[in-house]
């Protein structure tokens, strides 16, 4: 839906998988980092990716190391817990590992959804508005997710709702990105006000 309502010149389209991933993709971060280990060395298992399918191309935006992909089907030829004798972290998005399997260094979906996404639309919504952005791209995301990292306590793996520093940090960084990489945004001046979309099933995903 979002490319066909770029294609048309509609409005920009935020969904809530869209600032759920940028968010685990902060946590994800954050995690590498109270590991010490540089997200560009960061080595990392996610469960059922086709949840989130810019979860991987986001990671690798914000400069992420190795991504694979790991599904139930593979469990025979490559056990999951024996898979993460060789990573850093596990992102089990399919809810299927054991609690065993790499504790203090799993990351799930939240329960509730919407503490996620609070964390990303407000500062999301202002860099938006001031620019003609045409669409929300991995660079834009990847921005959300740094910047959660970067204001993220050392002992949290995100920041807290009610810290002061959330919205402008998101905004910052996103506006930077977007200076940067100037063909994100139209070349009119057409008024263009982003709307959010609830989330949509996906299907599909292979395994690394």
């Amino acid at each position: 839906m979002q490319l066909r309502v770029a294609s048309l010149k509609g409005p920009l389209v935020i969904t809530e998988l869209d600032v759920i991933t940028a968010a685990l993709g902060g946590a994800a971060i954050m995690t590498l980092r109270r590991r010490v280990v540089a997200p560009r060395r960061g080595r990392i298992v996610v469960t059922g990716a086709e949840a989130l399918p810019r979860l991987g191309p986001l990671l690798r935006a914000a400069g992420g190391g190795t991504f694979t992909s790991w599904n139930e089907s593979d469990a025979q030829a490559y056990p999951l817990c024996g898979l993460m004798a060789h990573h850093d972290i596990l992102i089990d998005l399919a809810g299927i590992a054991p609690d065993n399997c790499a504790p203090g260094r799993t990351l799930r979906l939240p329960r509730e959804r919407f503490d996620y996404g609070a964390l990303v639309l407000p500062g999301l919504l202002s860099a938006l508005c001031r620019h003609h952005t045409a669409r929300l791209t991995i660079d834009v995301l990847a921005a959300c997710a740094r910047a959660l990292a970067l204001i993220a306590p050392p002992d949290q793996i995100l920041p807290a709702l009610t810290e002061p520093l959330l919205v402008p940090a998101v905004a910052r960084e996103v506006a930077r990105t977007l200076a940067e990489h100037p063909h994100h945004c139209r070349p009119d001046t057409a008024s263009t006000h982003p709307v959010t979309k609830p989330p949509t099933s996906t299907s599909g995903g292979q395994p690394s």
